[in-house]
């Protein structure tokens, strides 16, 4: 982002009353350099991108408190 990276537009959101009550589930390439960072930012959860497809939908499940139908 030309502006400003990804943890400070999360530290931004979550400064907020509406943004401390959305989920952030960052994504990363490098996550065990980055996780550090991600949760300090203020991030829920975090996906390395070599996830499997069903460990990236158990996250966003997870965090979003939902279910899927099958």
């Amino acid at each position: 982002m030309p502006v400003m990276d990804s943890y400070e537009a999360t530290r931004r959101i979550k400064s907020t009353a509406r943004g401390r009550r959305t989920p952030i589930l960052a994504v990363t390439a490098t996550a065990y350099e980055s996780k550090e960072k991600v949760f300090t930012a203020g991030a829920d959860d975090f996906l390395g991108k070599l996830l499997r497809k069903h460990e990236r939908l158990e996250k966003i499940a997870t965090c979003l408190g939902v279910g899927y139908l099958l």
